[in-house]
């Protein structure tokens, strides 16, 4: 079902081009053999072959041909095994994604029976399906398998992980699994879920939420049938509590938003209820989830999370953001939407429009808050899914059964469901939410616009008759462009088009923001209707009419139901003739526009003024003009176009001097695209007579500069036409056929332009010249214009027809005279000005004529470069390459056939070519006299550059993309209005002619190949290449990027650069000129191993010499270094989906292929040795700088099994820690730590390269590791069982597969049977050993001992940053394990004894640096241990014990706490405890020196203590006398050992929760009839947390101690832990177990610990305490009794401050549970809070009203009656209660008098309430009577009368939409007074 979400346009662009393209069978040709190459070169593991035929083969996909069913199942299995493929080379990498996506998103014909480029089958046959291809779920998994264990002390630099993409790619691969595979796939994840573990339950979640099919089963399997396996989905997700994270339930909503979609598809065999595939209570909970992704501001307080790395990285691997999950319960909702939700009572709908309704307030503009856009967008979402799937349904042949599909009926609920929202949201002042609601408009006004259209209206309307000012009246005017299709299309609103472009002509110019949404609106409207005079006898008075009755129907409509009033309306109307009747007077408002612009244009500035906003303002307006102005005059009749451009004709001769010239010109053009003989011919009589005029007799065209700004004044009218005159040229150059004269005339007079006029008189050549030589769309010769009937209709496909300007034979002789003329006369005066007479003092104008030559000469090369062919070269075979392995991606293949067609005769073309030689030669001359001479400016030199980069890119079309860009800009500002509507083909005519336009202009660009350069060509290159070099600065910057540009259109140039370069940088002695050469390579260079060591030599060689060589060794660096050394790394790549190679010439071609890789390789090999060698000679004498840069390269480049270490360069590196300088040694730290890292893998894999870099990703190691049940038993056994501790997986006996480090089992293996072989290692491992003595250890300790250097950021380059402090303390302990674990291992002659004293000499020191590194020291000695001997480790287990406890115990304190917390989290994370037993043991027994005596030292221990116990986890063992010891000492008086004893009794808590089941199977049985979290209640009794609830009954005990006794000191400190350790164990993931105690045993505790007064801190924590729990998520049973116990301490009259909490804390919490809240109990709670308006207390009373209103909107279908039966309640307490008598009067007691004004004040508190819960989509007879009721006590003096005010004033602000309709009730005195009781939004 996934040809829902996919693209449905069937337009054939290639059709309507100008002349042929290549037919179907050529296509298919150009691709077999595109694939056949590719095949061959991923056969061979060559990946520059590869990516060249990638390349190809996206170049085939750009030129718009649909692909063949045959290859597209071909390619996607190869692409998505490439994508998911571990180390491929990073560029190749980068495209394997959007290939990828590209063929799995592309249609193509199943039967291939369509002969044109798109297919016109039905869109579900267009599109693969699973039936049609499969994919292996496996590798989807094992790729995610090695992402999620990249720790970072493993990961080596040169490994790829693309998640990002990959993650799309596996989401899209998903469809492709077969159902089949589902069981499969459970036994494979399911046992990854661990409830203590939580980066392993989101991880396991969001595998299934990417990897379970969704497709339709070809069987109709039990185990295939969702409800098998959804309960344990959604019993996996419930007891993970970490829910407010949104990770889980946005994985779970996603995967059940995939199978909502794909249900729907008529192979769905199962049931399809009115919750769609689902049962009542998972979409309660997914509605539940739902709610919980809305960011709601109401929402308080920090929610729940965890600070885990392994969390974190999971997080980046799946999509977690709550807009994701949105977004997917927005397709789970409406894919689950059918027929059945209309019979239903309670349904999907059901549940919809009551998270609409909760959500409803927050839309409101006038909400006192911040409001994120997400919940716009979620609106958008539900709106735009909606439309995909209705016009899906109902535009095209799809296979849904009929009782799936929408109805009408279902339409019209759903749209009206979202109006009250959309109409606040349309208000927004904020883009972020206002862009979204605007597309809610558009897609709701397609779905019913009856619906829509009037509402909008109705708030329009008066916004235009008012003129008001307000920020929401100009956010809701921009609505209108949004509207502008519906109102176009339909019969009926068709006459508001005019009434609107009427009202819009009021518009003050000087408000810019509703000025433009007004030309936006145009420009809107003029893609949809044409204007013209339908009939000029219509009568006029027709359309007034109508817009007066018009406009009196909708003040008298309500909002809440347009549909009811629609009959009291209807009339029989002619809207045709009713257009008719208001387009008589549209020339009278066309002029009135035209006007207005003018008007515009005459506000714009040239230039900025002071006042930046308005500025900005101005110049944004001019955009829109230009933009209406292009998008309004094709729409014009011939008539009315003539009346148009006669007044813009006497406007620009009337306005030269102060007009913005751009948008002038922009104007200009869009009057010549639409008539451009008619423009001309009014036009350029005028201009040219100026120009010549100007040039004549006025002098001009002297000004000198580059930019207006600079023009003289005399030259401003010059400078008004010419600039005119460029903007009408375009196809009107044929003008001049057989007018060769006046055309000289012209050009000899523009010639003599200097400075910038000159440069725009070139510009009017190049625009003239390309225009006569080019094919493009232009007008046709008859302006057609549409039927009213056909306004807002799409442009039929079949009718489309697109004109184009093809040159003629005239038009290009026409042109070569000109270019014969102009560019010799300019060749030969640039000769005889600088080359022959050699100035010796250049004057301004001598330069000032010179470039103006150079101009035109640029303008001629670049508009000629159609006219230039480049004929069809010879292919180069595959394996040819030079010795520089320049390898055939510089010969492209794939030629568009459109390329070929040509339009120059064989002597035209020799005519070119020979001017074109000369010109390359006066080049060559002219740069050579340049660059020798010292007299001319470096500006002419520059000017050159461009004429010489001009020069070398004017053949073929790769360079003339310039049309390309500006047909991509075309229409942008309007194009997102149309181009994202979900229909078959949403495009009008403009649009479409120009895509096709751009897909033309891509079909010449695609196609131009590299060149075999001429020796002139070569010349220039040379000279380019030398200025890189050799001149100043500037010229050397262009130089550079004219090389960089140029050098890609030729053959084999890169080598006589790169030479030329090297020998600049070899002979030269300035520093500036080498520095300029190495740069030049390296921006211009390619990737080889074999052009580096000349470079690398010369870098080093010329270091000292320029301050800027360690920036361009920087740029080396990540130009050359940095990627090579992933290309040339070992891909984990097997190709099984390639197919079998069979012909004789391709399993020949393969051969050489092979052959020339590993040649290749072979020299890359030499080469990187070579530069490997070359470096580490050079690193001892070095200066610090280049060894650190040294030392980069080396780490990341030659430690590998590619370019080994060598002894030498290990025994280099040992010296370089203890060099003098600390950058030197941190960086010989880092390499010393790869290397040896390096011989340790190499030892465990046995010298296999791919085993290595298994290791090194934690895969598991295939030598070592099989997957086999006794090798699993065994990993088990030795890992993972200790003292027959209960796993905490839900799966017994299994456990994430990437837990186990590879190495472990082998090292265990090998240690204890002593067979660890460092043969193949033999010469680096004695190296190492011999190297590494006492001595050299005692200075390195000393280096670790300063701590991390600080950076020096006076140097630029990464390489010179020091480590951050977390960096330098994972290098430490890493380094010192990797030294340890070879040194123990070995012959070392380091002695334990001086290892012990060393150690305790740093740790003991007060020092923190020498602290610290005695720790890590330690750190990394422990972590050694398990991977050496048994009686090594033995002996050193002695000294490390004692040193360890003794520093524990004299030597630790907060500031050195965090370096021992890091070693405990290194040595036991994901370790089994038996392997560091003695210190397992230590720490255990660590609550014995504790004494609570010392504060910091004793709270230094528990939290160390809190550590390990969190850290080892469900290993720990020593439960029992920890928590004897623990809650004897709860009452501690100081608060950080309070905090610390709550930390380690909730991590002791977790430790102990467990839920296993013996199999997936038994899990699956378990939760088949229910998968909520109610069901771990039942198995898991609170007895999990018993000492939890035996110290809150002590607590209680202590309480009711200190009520008598008054003395609360014990019970606050005891309450002070008890609050510690109940917040920080409900954070943890087993968390929920801690639910059924919350509401009757901690909820009244926290709440008692608020009323105690005197203890701040105990509040503050308490609170803290209180907003956590209402923002946890309980299951339904707990979020009943917390409801209730709730309500039964409202209703204890004696507690004010509980009252207050609770009334703050309840209504939030019915909100955000309200999907699970029955409606009697929602009736329940809110007649508690209706019952406490009756307390007399002001602060509970205010709020009491706030919380009744809020919980009104948990109701949505009885929120109407509701609000009905209370306020009938309020007016029976106001009626029957009489008004009490003054004071004065004795009738009445005191206390009677103050009873009878709060029975009166709670009934208007009431009302209150009840007018803030109505919004825009309540009945207006419901509202109406409380409005009134309160204003009647708007008279009062007193507090009712104040109370009321404040009810009305609120509700003024809140609800604009409806304050009209009662603001008459009030008298003005009366309103004025409102206005000091509005609320002031903090915001």
């Amino acid at each position: 079902m996934s040809a829902l979400y996919k693209n449905r346009v069937t337009f054939d662009e290639l059709k309507h081009f100008p002349f042929g393209y290549d037919n179907r069978s050529e296509q298919l040709s150009k691709l077999e053999f595109i694939l056949s190459k590719l095949c061959i070169a991923l056969t061979a593991r060559s990946w520059q072959n590869a990516l060249k035929w990638d390349k190809e083969l996206d170049k085939w996909f750009q030129f718009g041909y649909r692909i063949p069913r045959k290859a597209q199942k071909t390619l996607i299995p190869i692409y998505y095994e490439l994508a998911l493929s571990l180390n491929l080379p990073g560029e190749f990498a980068d495209v394997t994604y959007a290939r990828f996506s590209q063929l799995i998103n592309s249609p193509s014909c199943p039967d291939e029976s369509c002969e044109s480029n798109v297919c016109t089958h039905p869109i579900e046959k267009r599109f693969l399906t699973v039936t049609d291809l499969q994919l292996d779920w496996r590798l989807a998994f094992n790729y995610m398998k090695a992402c999620l264990r990249l720790d970072k002390k493993y990961v080596p630099e040169n490994s790829n992980s693309y998640w990002i993409n990959q993650e799309t790619i596996i989401r899209e691969a998903s469809a492709f699994f077969p159902a089949e595979e589902v069981h499969n796939v459970l036994n494979e994840v399911v046992p990854l879920f661990s409830i203590s573990r939580p980066a392993d339950a989101l991880t396991a979640v969001g595998m299934l939420s990417l990897l379970l099919p969704t497709s339709p089963s070809s069987l109709k399997n039990s185990e295939t049938n969702p409800q098998v396996w959804l309960p344990t989905i959604f019993q996996l997700c419930d007891t993970f509590s970490l829910l407010k994270d949104q990770a889980t339930a946005v994985t779970l909503t996603d995967v059940c938003s995939r199978l909502a979609a794909r249900s729907l598809n008529g192979d769905y065999k199962y049931q399809f209820s009115e919750y769609g595939v689902f049962t009542r209570e998972q979409v309660r909970t997914l509605f539940h989830y739902g709610l919980q992704m809305l960011p709601l501001p109401s929402k308080e307080g920090e929610q729940p999370s965890i600070e885990d790395k392994d969390v974190n990285r999971a997080l980046r691997m799946f999509r977690t953001s709550g807009e994701s999950g949105l977004n997917s319960i927005s397709r789970l909702v409406i894919c689950s939407l059918s027929p059945k939700c209309e019979e239903s009572k309670d349904s999907i709908l059901t549940m919809l429009e009551d998270l609409i309704s909760l959500t409803l307030p927050y839309f409101n503009p006038s909400f006192h808050g911040y409001v994120d856009d997400i919940l716009f967008v979620f609106l958008e979402e539900l709106s735009l899914q909606f439309l995909k799937r209705w016009t899906y349904e109902n535009d095209e042949e799809v296979s849904i059964p009929k009782e799936r599909r929408l109805t009408k009926s279902l339409k019209k609920t759903f749209v009206k469901m979202l109006i009250p929202p959309l109409l606040y949201a349309i208000r927004q002042n904020s883009s972020y939410c206002l862009e979204p609601a605007k597309y809610t408009l558009r897609n709701l006004s397609i779905l019913e616009p009856d619906v829509v259209v009037p509402c909008m209206l109705k708030i329009i309307y008066p916004i235009f008759q008012s003129l008001d000012k307000t920020p929401d009246a100009a956010t809701t005017l921009k609505s209108l462009t949004t509207l502008a299709p519906a109102i176009a299309e339909h019969k009926r609103y068709r006459p508001h088009v005019i009434s609107l472009l009427r009202l819009l002509r009021e518009i003050d110019p000087e408000d810019f923001e509703t000025t433009q949404t007004a030309l936006r609106f145009i420009t809107i409207l003029s893609h949809y209707v044409s204007f013209y005079n339908i009939d000029k006898n219509a009568d006029s008075n027709i359309f007034t009419q109508w817009f007066q009755t018009e406009v009196k129907k909708l003040e008298l409509r309500n909002f809440d139901d347009f549909e009811s009033q629609e009959e009291t309306y209807k009339s029989v109307i002619d809207y045709d003739n009713v257009v008719a009747s208001g387009m008589t007077k549209f020339g009278d408002w066309l002029l009135a526009f035209i006007r207005y612009v003018f008007d515009l244009l005459d506000s714009s500035p040239d230039k900025y003024k002071d006042d930046f906003m308005k500025e900005r303002g101005k110049l944004m307006t001019e955009i829109f003009i230009s933009e209406a102005i292009e998008s309004f005059v094709p729409a014009l009749s011939d008539e009315w176009l003539d009346l148009a451009l006669s007044k813009f004709r006497d406007f620009i001769a009337t306005s030269v001097q102060r007009q913005p010239v751009d948008t002038i010109k922009t104007v200009c053009a869009a009057f010549t695209d639409a008539a451009p003989e008619k423009t001309w011919r009014l036009l350029y009589p005028t201009l040219s007579t100026n120009i010549i005029i100007e040039l004549d007799g006025e002098k001009a065209g002297l000004s000198r500069g580059s930019s207006p700004s600079e023009i003289l004044p005399c030259d401003r009218t010059l400078y008004w036409n010419i600039s005119i005159l460029n903007a009408i040229t375009s196809s009107n150059g044929k003008y001049f056929l057989g007018k060769e004269e006046e055309l000289t005339k012209l050009l000899d007079k523009l010639l003599l332009c200097r400075g910038f006029i000159g440069s725009l008189a070139s510009s009017f050549v190049r625009q003239l010249v390309y225009h006569l030589i080019s094919v493009y769309p232009t007008a046709p010769s008859q302006r057609q214009q549409p039927n009213i009937s056909n306004w807002g209709k799409l442009c039929e496909k079949d009718s489309f027809k697109l004109h184009w300007n093809i040159p003629s034979e005239q038009e290009i002789s026409l042109t070569i005279f000109i270019c014969n003329r102009y560019m010799t006369l300019c060749m030969d005066r640039l000769r005889q000005m600088v080359i022959e007479t050699k100035p010796i003092d250049p004057t301004e104008e001598w330069l000032d004529e010179v470039t103006s030559y150079f101009d035109w000469l640029c303008s001629f090369t670049s508009a000629l470069a159609e006219l230039f062919e480049i004929p069809d070269m010879e292919f180069v075979p595959d394996h040819k390459h030079d010795e520089f392995n320049t390898f055939t991606n510089d010969y492209p293949f794939l030629r568009s056939k459109v390329n070929c067609h040509r339009f120059t005769t064989l002597q035209q073309l020799s005519e070119l070519t020979a001017l074109r030689e000369r010109l390359g030669s006066l080049y060559v001359e002219l740069h050579d006299v340049l660059s020798d001479s010292t007299v001319y400016q470096d500006s002419l030199m520059k000017k050159l550059i461009d004429c010489e980069r001009s020069f070398l890119s004017d053949y073929g079309y790769s360079n003339s993309i310039d049309p390309l860009k500006a047909a991509r800009r075309r229409y942008c500002g309007s194009e997102k209005y149309f181009d994202y509507v979900p229909q078959a083909q949403p495009h009008p005519a403009t649009l479409l002619g120009r895509n096709v336009y751009i897909r033309f202009l891509e079909h010449l660009r695609l196609s131009s190949v590299p060149r075999v350069p001429t020796p002139k060509e070569k010349a220039i290159l040379q000279n380019l290449a030398t200025s890189c070099c050799t001149q100043p600065s500037s010229v050397c910057k262009s130089a550079c990027l004219a090389l960089q540009q140029c050098i890609s259109y030729f053959r084999d140039a890169y080598l006589t650069i790169y030479q030329t370069l090297m020998n600049i940088a070899k002979n030269s002695q300035s520093a500036e000129v080498i520095t300029e050469a190495i740069e030049t390579i390296a921006y211009t260079g390619k990737r080889q191993w074999r052009i580096l060591p000349p470079l690398i030599r010369e870098l080093i060689q010329r270091w000292n010499e320029s301050d800027s060589m360690p920036i361009i060794a920087g740029d080396v660096f990540a130009c050359y270094i940095e990627p090579l050394r992933v290309e040339t790394f070992f891909p984990m790549y097997k190709h099984h989906n390639i197919p079998q190679i069979s012909l004789q010439s391709e399993t020949e071609e393969l051969r050489l292929l092979v052959a020339a890789t590993q040649q290749q390789m072979q020299k890359s090999l030499e080469a990187a040795a070579e530069v490997r060698d070359f470096i580490i000679d050079a690193f001892p004498n070095a200066h610090w700088t280049l060894q650190t840069w040294i030392a980069k390269v080396f780490r990341v480049s030659f430690s590998n099994m590619f370019i080994p270490p060598t002894p030498k360069a290990l025994k280099i590196f040992v010296e370089g820690m203890v060099s003098s300088h600390p950058a030197t040694r941190e960086k010989s730290c880092e390499v010393l730590f790869v290397i040896t890292n390096y011989i340790w893998e190499l030892v465990l894999s046995k010298d296999n390269a791919e085993n290595i870099f298994c290791q090194n990703l934690h895969l598991p190691n295939e030598l070592e590791l099989k997957n086999t049940p006794e090798n699993k038993d065994k990993v088990n056994q030795a890992l993972y069982d200790f003292r027959n501790c209960e796993k905490t997986y839900c799966i017994k006996n299994t456990f994430p597969e990437w837990l186990i480090t590879p190495d472990v089992v082998s090292v265990q293996q090998r240690v204890h049977n002593k067979e660890m072989d460092f043969s193949s290692v033999q010469s680096l491992f004695d190296t190492a050993v011999k190297s590494i003595d006492e001595d050299w250890l005692q200075k390195v300790l000393s280096f670790f001992a300063q701590g991390p250097s600080e950076p020096d950021y006076s140097l630029e380059g990464p390489y010179f940053y020091p480590l951050d402090s977390e960096d330098w303390r994972d290098l430490s302990v890493h380094f010192w394990e990797s030294i340890f674990r070879l040194l123990l291992n070995g012959d070392s002659n380091i002695s334990a004894k001086f290892l012990k004293e060393q150690i305790e000499k740093l740790c003991s020191s007060s020092d923190r640096y020498c602290n610290e590194t005695g720790v890590y020291l330690l750190n990394g000695i422990v972590l050694s241990l398990p991977q050496c001997r048994t009686e090594i480790a033995e002996k050193h287990w002695d000294w490390i014990v004692p040193v360890i406890d003794t520093s524990l115990q004299n030597s630790l304190w907060p500031d050195n706490q965090e370096c021992w917390s890091h070693l405990i989290h290194t040595v036991f994370k994901d370790s089994d405890p038996v392997l560091f037993w003695p210190l397992y043991n230590l720490l255990a027994n660590l609550h014995h020196a504790v004494f609570f005596e010392h504060v910091s030292e004793d709270t230094a221990k528990l939290n160390l203590l809190e550590e390990f116990v969190r850290t080892v986890g469900w290993r720990f063992q020593n439960h029992k006398p920890l928590y004897e010891y623990l809650l004897s000492a709860l009452q501690q008086p100081q608060e950080e050992c309070r905090k610390a004893i709550g930390a380690v009794l909730a991590d002791l808590g977790h430790a102990q929760v467990h839920v296993t089941y013996d199999s997936v199977d038994a899990l699956l049985k378990a939760n088949s009839t229910t998968g909520s979290l109610d069901s771990f209640f039942e198995d898991n009794p609170t007895t999990k947390i018993t000492a939890l609830v035996e110290a809150f009954e002590k607590l209680e005990t202590l309480r009711l101690q200190a009520k008598v006794s008054s003395d609360y000191e014990t019970y606050s400190c005891y309450a002070s832990t008890m609050v510690h350790w109940t917040e920080r164990l409900l954070l943890h993931p087993c968390g929920l177990v801690v639910f059924p105690i919350v509401p009757d045993t901690v909820l009244p505790a926290v709440l008692h610990m608020l009323d105690v007064k005197g203890e701040d801190d105990l509040q503050q924590a308490a609170s803290s305490l209180l907003i956590l729990l209402e923002n946890m998520n309980y299951p339904l049973s707990t979020t009943v009794k917390f409801c209730d116990a709730c309500t039964a301490i409202l209703k204890d009259e004696d507690s004010e401050h509980r009252r207050l909490q609770l009334l703050t804390t309840l209504p939030s919490f019915v909100l955000h549970h309200s999907v699970f809240l029955s409606e009697e109990l929602k009736l329940s709670v809110l007649e508690t809070l209706v019952t406490i308006l009756d307390d007399t207390r002001p602060e509970v009373q205010e709020n009491a009203v706030a919380a009744v209103a809020t919980l009104l909107q948990c109701f949505s279908k009885p929120q109407t009656d509701i609000i009905l039966d209370l306020s009938k309640r309020f007016f029976k307490v106001l009626d029957t209660t009489p008004m009490p008598k003054s004071a004065a009067d004795n009738s009445t007691t005191e206390e009677e008098h103050n009873q009878l004004i709060a029975r009166r004040h709670a009934a208007v508190l009431g009302l209150s309430a009840l007018a803030k819960s109505v919004s825009v989509g309540t009945p207006l007879s419901c509202t109406k009577p409380i409005l009134l009721r309160l204003i009647e006590f708007t008279n009062d003096s007193d507090l009712l009368g104040t109370t009321a005010k404040k009810a009305l004033a609120e509700f003024k602000v809140m609800q604009v939409d409806i304050w009209p309709l009662v603001s008459g009730y009030l008298t003005q005195e009366r309103l004025d007074e409102l206005t000091k009781f509005e609320p002031v939004n903090d915001e």
